[in-house]
This record gives structure tokens, sequence and C-alpha cells, in this order.
């Protein structure tokens, strides 16, 4: 089951009835947007308009308003839901994916597909998880080479969580994220700048992240870069991204992750398949889980997510995810103007159906 495009028409593949019942899963994508080269001279007035409505109109209408000075972008980012799976109702795989490049829609829906094969055909996958994600990553990078898509300057983030029974493995390549909302323990710590007590009246949950970005000015993967011979740009300023480079001028590639499937110019480099495995226990404790490209996660906190999602989980997780992506997309708007990443979100409640009941 793929994220559906938020606001769009239904058509026939979408409307596949979803894996989870309305009241336990929730998933949109969204398509970016860009300054249009045409039509630079937009009325002030009618701009104005556009303006207020982006702001006052619900998220399904605003994201399709026909704007004479803006692009919808392709649509690069992938959502992806499987529940049977490995042949098991108590087994599920979610996965988000964030292409880039001129082909990186291509990419990451290869990926995506190819990464579910991949892991029901390999025979580890019931003994030992972690080894079945890692190969399954490494596997999908070598296939991209045989087929004739760009893979050399395209490629795609991809965070897994599969779920077998009460345990959670996470894989991850990219700035692609899992975040856990739980409710605190006694001994939880506060949210950050806040006292105990003030934390806890602000939210009765606490995000969790179950990845880590990678981004090139990370220290460890830095270090793994430049001692395979690639260049570190640094964040020119705040609130842009560090770069990965061929050359020491900075001027050729130039991307914004550490790790990826694809841009094979960089593997040599250091820009690494390889994905980051984590294994967690579901405990009661667990409530909800996000995944979500980095058009979430650019200009929102993990713990703000948890609190827009767990204010209007009430509405069910489809409605909590439509006012995620559209929050997201008011501080892309705020902070970029008419320029928008696409954005991918799914919220996943536990306990989930049709598992293992929890310890």
């Amino acid at each position: 089951f793929a994220s559906s495009e938020i606001g769009a028409t239904p058509t026939l593949k979408g409307k596949i009835k979803p894996p989870f019942p309305a009241h336990v899963m929730g998933t949109y994508s969204c398509h970016g947007i860009e300054p249009s080269m045409e039509d630079e001279d937009l009325d002030e007035e009618v701009e104005e308009e556009v303006a207020e409505q982006d702001v006052h109109r619900s998220i399904r209408s605003s994201f399709n308003i026909q704007r004479r000075n803006v692009t919808q972008k392709i649509n690069q980012d992938r959502g992806c839901v499987v529940h049977p799976f490995n042949g098991s109702r108590e087994q599920a795989l979610f996965m988000v994916l964030d292409g880039h490049g001129k082909q990186g829609d291509l990419v990451s829906e290869f990926v995506m597909r190819q990464i579910v094969v991949s892991l029901e055909k390999d025979t580890q996958l019931d003994s030992d998880p972690c080894e079945a994600l890692r190969a399954a990553y490494i596997t999908t990078n070598t296939a991209l080479l045989l087929t004739a898509m760009q893979f050399m300057s395209s490629g795609c983030t991809c965070v897994t969580a599969y779920v077998k029974g009460s345990l959670l493995y996470v894989a991850n390549v990219g700035d692609s994220r899992v975040v856990m909302a739980s409710t605190p323990s006694i001994t939880s710590p506060p949210l950050v700048g806040m006292e105990d007590e003030e934390s806890r009246a602000v939210t009765g949950l606490v995000a969790r992240d179950l990845t880590r970005d990678h981004k090139p000015d990370d220290p460890i993967e830095r270090e793994r870069i430049e001692s395979w011979g690639g260049f570190v740009q640094d964040a020119p300023e705040v609130g842009l991204s560090a770069r990965v480079y061929l050359d020491p001028e900075f001027k050729m590639m130039g991307l914004a992750m550490s790790r990826s499937i694809g841009d094979h110019a960089l593997k040599n480099v250091g820009v690494i398949p390889e994905p980051e495995l984590q294994v967690f226990t579901i405990e009661p404790s667990d409530k909800f889980m996000i995944l979500a490209s980095d058009g979430v996660w650019e200009f929102i906190t993990s713990q703000e997510a948890v609190d827009i999602v767990s204010d209007h989980l009430h509405k069910g997780p489809l409605a909590a995810c439509e006012v995620l992506i559209e929050a997201a997309a008011a501080c892309w708007r705020e902070e970029e103007g008419d320029y928008r990443d696409d954005i991918t979100a799914i919220i996943v409640t536990f306990p989930l159906p049709h598992m293992v009941p929890l310890s």
C-alpha cells in the first residue's frame, strides 16, 4: 500500500484498501513546489489572495491551488505499508523514501519495491532480521546498476520499520526519520529547556528518535567520507546543509547527506548504502510511531511533531497525518516562500491489531 498524494482525486489505484483500519494507521504524501520562471510579475492582489488561501483553506484545497508563480514539482517521496508481511499477520513493514536528482522519483519507486521483494525472499529474515535488512539495502543499491536510471547522480533516502510481534527493527540511510511517541516514565528526562513538571504539562507524550539523520558534518560520517577521499563543505549559514563533494573546490556533486541508495558517483568517497540498524521492544507505553521524510523534519522537531499528532489523534491517524503535513507546509511557506520540499508521513498507533500481545 503506497502513500497517496494529499488532496488528489482518488484513482482506481488510490482506492486500494489500506492494510490497517483507519483508527490504526494513516499516511499521506505531498508534492513540493518551486518558483516558476513564467509569470514573474504576478499581480500583488492575486498574490495576497493566494497567500490568504494557503493559510486559511484546508490542506486538500490549498495544495491544489493553481498559482501562476509556482510550479508543482514531481513528487520524489514514497511511503509504503505492507501487511501481512513475510506471509504472517504478525509482521508488518513500513517505509518512507525521499528521492533526489533528476530521476529521484524513479529511484525511490524502484528501491521501495525492490527492498520489499528482497526481504520476503531472504531466508534470513526469520532468523536474523538485521542482517536481512542490511543485505536488502546493499543488494538494492547494486541492483540499480542494472537499470537504465541515472543512478550516478540520482538516489534516495530509505527508512524502514519492520514490526515482528513485539519487536521493532529499524533500518535507515539518509535523513528521513522514525520517531516513537511514548508516555513518560518517572525516569524520563524532561524536554529540553524545561523542568520535569513543566515538560509533562506541555505534552503527555515524549518523542524518542529511533534513527539518526545522516548528515555530512556529523563527526562519524565526516571522518569516513574524508578518509575515503571525499570532501565535506560545512553549511554556509544556519538553516543550510553541509554537503559532500568529489573535489576540494566543492564543484562536483554536492549531496546533502552522507548515506543513500543510489548516487553511485559518490560511493567511492564514503556515501555508503549501509543502513544503521536498531532493535527495540514495543512497550505498552509506546502509543504511536511517525515515519517521515525531511519535508517534515526540516522545520519541525521530533517533539513538535509528536505534540501535533497527539493533539489531533482523536480524529484518527489519517486526519492527524494531514494536520502534520499541513503544519510542515506552513513552515516551508514561512521560511522559504514559494519553495517547498516533498513531504511524506506515516503514523502508526500501538498496539497493532493481529500482532502478538505486548508483554
